[in-house]
């Protein structure tokens, strides 16, 4: 079997058994971990006996495939003391009955229910029939901050008039204070029977003890240790301080309030998708210390480049301590989760909301830590991308699932996914306005083109993006091609910028206006500042208008939406990314002005 150009067999071999990339491959690492993968599946198909092969097959589907959803339908579950009347008769939908079936039967997973079915509902009725089962004493709901009052306390209280809830908001010390005041001890302030709600914020205040941290070490370590890379005793002590550094975090601003003190059986937790950044894919790296000093010397890069799966938060891991406390003294149930969008197209994603009610039944699947999991069902290749300010940077680029049928099984144990069909709902008009480019948007556009065009020139400094180097020159250019990838991501940058607004298109507009950008740092404030001074705020954003078709039609728009008596109440939202960012303030301000906002009524 031929490799991808430029692929050698001891790149394949350096790769699969965990050594460093040699030199000079960075722009063809993608293409040898998809060699390696290519020449695995062959060998699989076309080498092994057909026994060996029947053998891995039927072991597979055992671990991975084996699992039939049950119908949680002929699954009865009594609700007691729930309210008859509440906005008119009160009847819960079949779409409803099932999920709490599902949550309260399967003892853990999450309703991804699709907008107006009712997350709140199904999850406030399946966690009092967790109560009435017996499983549960004292529930604690963790919801966004906004929705303590008008949405969970008012919800729980019309379905259940007769059950007490007690609101902890964020765990602020005056809460603790007039807890404490009305409850005394900790232990007092949550008796049987009540429903205890805390902000996704206040969760950050809970602490745990000593031997209970030491617990959680074990979970950490469960989910993200790797064996091959913690070989020596330098590369292991490296991840005891990854995990300490986890935990670090999580309990970094935590008080005297205890969980074990409250006596917490179980969570529901709304709007899980806040959640969602627990952990990274472990960096595959080898690490050289000084053999004096013991600090670090040099990082080598090895398999995935880089980290996978963004910034953790600090709320996503204390909710996965939170989470696993809870199902280890309950038999692994009793927790409860919602969110309509739970995860996005990303593998990382799904493994860490898995992370949460499902980490026992992926370790029997054979995915003991997050790289598992990655190695199984993800296909990561590294691609040339932009960063925000245009640069191109190499990054590891999920580019699809593999074994899909395997990973949606795995999704739909413990994810119940429905949309009501018997819902009504408003019917949606889709108007796609076809806007005429500005005059100074087209000659921008014909520099971009002209800039594309002269792919053999070293690009002029003056034409360099917000803190972009020399990359682009031939002389820099780790390959060939680079410097052509370059000037298209740099063109791209400017084009999509240009789409909203030439004056976002900050050195080609600077140019314009005869400005020399000294420096690379902060273009786009620079531009603003000598634009405002030159023509005034509010004549400068006339003319900003007037060059950009797209600013000008939001602008209509908003003003009719204002004054239709059917739309006025729901306002208007206006999206802009990440271009011209130094100009939105002032732009709410012309558009506030310009409709007629008061202050306070237009945010940005």
């Amino acid at each position: 079997i031929a490799l991808t150009p430029e692929v050698e067999k001891w790149d394949i071999i350096r790769y699969v058994t965990g050594q460093n990339f040699r030199k000079d491959t960075k722009l063809i690492r993608g293409d040898i971990k998809a060699d390696s993968k290519r020449l695995f599946n062959n060998f699989v198909k076309n080498e092994l006996e057909p026994e060996i092969q029947k053998q891995i097959v039927t072991k597979f589907n055992r671990e991975k495939n084996g699992y039939v959803k049950p119908n949680w339908t002929m699954l009865p579950v009594i609700v007691q003391d729930m309210a008859k009347l509440w906005k008119g008769t009160f009847k819960l939908s079949q779409t409803q009955m099932d999920g709490i079936s599902f949550l309260v039967n399967k003892g853990t997973g999450l309703l991804a229910w699709g907008v107006g079915v009712g997350k709140t509902l199904g999850l406030a009725v399946a966690t009092k029939a967790n109560m009435d089962k017996g499983w549960t004493k004292r529930p604690l709901f963790i919801v966004p901050d906004a929705t303590v009052e008008s949405t969970w306390i008012d919800t729980i209280h019309n379905v259940f008039p007769g059950v007490k809830i007690n609101n902890l908001e964020g765990l602020q010390a005056n809460v603790r204070a007039r807890l404490t005041k009305e409850r005394g001890d900790v232990s007092n302030w949550i008796k049987d029977g009540e429903i205890t709600i805390i902000t996704h914020t206040g969760i950050l205040q809970l602490g745990f003890k000593p031997d209970e941290i030491i617990e959680a070490t074990k979970d950490v370590k469960d989910a993200i240790w790797d064996e091959d890379r913690a070989s020596t005793a330098r590369a292991g002590e490296v991840q005891d301080t990854k995990i300490d550094e986890i935990l670090g975090r999580a309990q970094r601003f935590t008080t005297s309030v205890m969980l074990t003190d409250l006596g917490i059986d179980h969570v529901s937790v709304d709007e899980v998708h806040n959640f969602r950044k627990v952990f990274q894919g472990v960096k595959p790296e080898e690490v050289e210390y000084d053999e004096k000093t013991g600090e670090v010397k040099k990082i080598k890069s090895r398999g995935f480049g880089g980290t996978i799966g963004g910034t953790p938060a600090i709320k996503a891991q204390q909710l996965f301590l939170i989470t696993q406390y809870i199902q280890k003294r309950n038999n692994g149930r009793n927790v409860f989760l919602a969110s309509a969008t739970p995860v996005e197209n990303q593998a990382t994603e799904v493994y860490n909301i898995l992370s949460y009610v499902a980490r026992d039944r992926m370790k029997q699947m054979g995915f003991i830590n997050i790289n598992d999991f990655l190695a199984t069902f993800a296909n990561y290749v590294t691609e040339t991308d932009r960063d925000l300010r245009g640069e191109p940077v190499d990054r590891e680029i999920m580019m699809s699932f593999n074994n899909l049928q395997a990973l949606q099984s795995l999704i739909k144990e413990f994810f119940d996914v429905q949309e009501d069909t018997t819902l009504v709902r408003p019917q949606r008009h889709v108007m796609t306005p076809h806007l005429q480019m500005g005059e100074l948007q087209a000659k921008f556009l014909d520099q971009i083109q002209t800039m594309l065009g002269a792919k053999d020139k070293i690009v002029d400094e003056s034409m360099q993006v917000e803190g972009e180097t020399e990359m682009f020159n031939e002389t820099n250019s780790e390959k060939g091609g680079k410097k052509e990838e370059g000037l298209f991501l740099k063109a791209s940058t400017y084009s999509i910028s240009n789409s909203l607004s030439p004056f976002f298109v900050y050195n080609l507009m600077a140019e314009e206006e005869g400005l020399v950008f000294e420096d690379s740092k902060e273009h786009g404030e620079k531009l603003r500042k000598f634009l405002v001074d030159k023509y005034g705020e509010e004549e400068l954003m006339k003319r900003i208008i007037k060059e950009s078709p797209k600013l000008r039609y939001a602008l209509e728009a908003a003003r009719i939406t204002k004054k239709d008596k059917k739309t006025k109440a729901f306002g208007n939202f206006i999206y802009m990314g990440t271009q011209g960012v130094p100009f939105h303030p002032m732009i709410a301000r012309y558009f506030a002005k310009e409709l007629g906002y008061k202050e306070g009524e237009v945010v940005h």
